[in-house]
């Protein structure tokens, strides 16, 4: 039987080298870089050590460092309060100057103080990203993030990932049932950004067995009250279950309606895009 590996990693490429980089496209590592946005926007969040320098500048070297080694390369970005304004469809030009294809926009989670929706509002956040969604697409490149997550499941649950075609049944937060986090110390969470202990690495099988690991995947199946009647219902249960753990005193079994109005709105506005679109041809 003949197994086929595909690795996958996420860096700010600061660290990146020839010889890194040839490593990983020898082993076809798919590299994720975490860039937001362009210099003013990037810096603004990403600061370095000595907080003068531009963290861009080492960024972008690592991506021309990746890119002519060959690595398939695509981009990961938060937007933030203290990147809202700066971040454009300009940095979609830029990523597809790079050849880049693909570009994750997070918004940000777990500090209200970073939090877009401290500078903007959830309509003005939502049709920020569907003009970044369609300026991307017009240009070949998928803008996405937990917030397309919705749209993508009422069309369907078929996901086409850089290596494999799968199903997936997971809610917007993968945490729920859908990965694992394994800490230094062997410690298992459902995320990293949770602090439910699942269990550890050394009696692995246990941890499906325990209540606490029922407690935080069973979210995608017992669906959270305050979904109920949700125009999206059933393909969106709530956002982060780490930035809703922080905020409801370790319930997870609840929502941030400032996410919830973002991902209702940029939800409709491109299934009436895709309609509109289907009905020119």
């Amino acid at each position: 039987m003949v197994f086929a590996y595909a690795y996958d990693m996420t860096t700010n490429a600061s660290l990146i080298n020839n010889g890194i980089a040839a490593i990983l496209a020898k082993n076809n590592v798919h590299v994720s870089v975490s860039i937001d946005g362009l210099p003013s926007g990037n810096d603004a969040i990403r600061k370095t050590k000595n907080k003068t320098d531009s963290s861009f500048i080492e960024i972008e070297k690592g991506i021309n460092c990746l890119i002519d080694n060959g690595v398939n390369v695509d981009f990961s970005s938060v937007l933030s309060s203290k990147n809202y304004n700066q971040y454009d469809e300009s940095f979609i030009d830029y990523a597809k100057s790079k050849g880049v294809t693909s570009i994750v926009v997070i918004l940000s989670f777990m500090d209200d103080s970073l939090k877009p929706q401290a500078v903007a509002t959830p309509e003005e956040i939502s049709e920020k990203l569907f003009r970044l969604y369609v300026y991307g697409k017009n240009h070949g490149i998928l803008v996405n993030g937990y917030w397309y997550n919705p749209i993508a499941r009422l069309l369907s649950t078929e996901v086409n990932d850089k290596h494999n075609t799968y199903l997936e049944f997971h809610d917007t937060c993968t945490a729920t049932g859908f990965q694992l986090n394994v800490e230094p110390s062997g410690d298992i969470f459902a995320c990293r950004a949770t602090s439910l202990r699942l269990g550890e690495i050394n009696d692995f099988d246990s941890v499906f067995s325990r209540p606490e690991y029922s407690w935080t995947v069973m979210r995608t199946y017992n669906n959270v009250k305050a979904c109920a009647g949700c125009e999206i219902e059933g393909f969106c249960q709530g956002v982060c279950i780490g930035h809703v753990e922080q905020k409801y005193n370790n319930d997870i079994y609840n929502i941030d309606p400032d996410y919830c109005n973002v991902y209702r709105s940029i939800t409709s506005k491109i299934l009436f895009h895709a309609l509109a679109k289907q009905r020119e041809r």
